[in-house]
């Protein structure tokens, strides 16, 4: 346990970290604007603006379609007062929008705080004297893991949980009720995915221990996911259902509480299909994942030469 205090203590004297983690809460609460915005009743003054637009467009069609030259199809572009009106979206649809505009902002910087915690260590040579201070590398090993978890995982759950803040005070303004049944729900998914995200990142550091290498190969992996995923598409057939095994789908899964895979035919004739993907299923898929990683990153650190 005190080592593990110990661990916790020198994650949070980090300044990545103090400059990082809030600059995370502040742009994901920040997503939750323009979503929250898409489902504010529409005001008599945009009702007036519409109109004004409409009866505007409507005499611009009647002047280009009088005349024995005008285009005999002129009708087909006749605008109509539903062109030029918003509709609400609905409070659920603008949550769902807020969930993607947040996508992978936090992933990039827990790979970040995850990797060069470790790695940072090795590159000052600070490990060495950690070892001499505790010889068990399981140990250290352990409690650098689960000081990262944890704390990233906390972090996690402190930026959806402002994010759904700013998002629920927004509609709740304007008179917008929103349905926050599941988000309790959704908070214990983000904890999960951040952890196990973290997870990985602390074994890529003890593996290439550089911060600029293992990012490196995190972002290689993440440009060759999404290389699979259009070739996956154009392969057509049962190809293209492999894509929801990619990695940042199932991430995107847990840390959504659940997702949609959607297979489009690039031909047409057939209508698309809609896979869905369980956060349990995601998490699984994660956890196997974090439990390889963290395999070769403990291998990595009792049978290398530390120095």
């Amino acid at each position: 346990m005190r080592l593990f205090l110990a661990e916790l203590l020198r994650f949070w004297s980090r300044r990545m970290v103090w400059v990082a983690i809030p600059v995370l809460i502040v742009l994901t609460a920040a997503t939750a604007v323009p979503a929250a915005m898409l489902a504010f009743p529409t005001s008599a003054a945009d009702q007036a603006q519409a109109q004004a637009d409409y009866q505007q467009e409507y005499q611009q069609w009647q002047t280009d379609c009088a005349g024995p030259d005008a285009d005999p199809d002129c009708d087909l572009y006749k605008p109509t007062p539903a062109d030029f009106e918003r509709t609400p979206s609905s409070a659920a649809d603008a949550w769902q929008l807020a969930l993607s505009l947040k996508g992978g902002l936090g992933t990039l910087l827990y790979l970040l705080i995850g990797v060069s915690f470790v790695a940072a260590e090795f590159r000052a040579g600070t490990i060495s004297t950690w070892l001499t201070f505790n010889p068990n590398r399981y140990a250290v090993y352990a409690t650098k893991l689960g000081a990262a978890a944890l704390s990233l995982g906390a972090a996690a759950v402190l930026a959806l949980a402002a994010q759904m803040a700013v998002f629920v005070v927004m509609l709740t303004t304007v008179g917008v009720a929103v349905d926050t049944s599941g988000f309790a729900v959704l908070l214990g998914w983000n904890f999960v995915g951040a952890a196990l995200l973290t997870s990985v990142a602390v074994a890529i550091g003890m593996i290439f221990r550089h911060t600029v290498a293992g990012l490196a190969i995190a972002i290689g992996v993440n440009f060759l996911e999404g290389i699979a995923q259009v070739a996956l598409m154009f392969a057509g057939g049962g190809w293209s259902r492999l894509g929801q095994y990619l990695p940042g789908t199932q991430l995107n899964a847990v840390f959504g509480g659940g997702a949609s895979y959607v297979v489009q035919p690039l031909d047409g004739a057939a209508e698309a299909a809609v896979i869905p993907i369980t956060p349990e299923g995601a998490a699984l898929y994660w956890t196997i994942l974090a439990v390889a990683f963290t395999a070769v990153g403990v291998l990595s650190l009792t049978r290398r030469e530390v120095r």
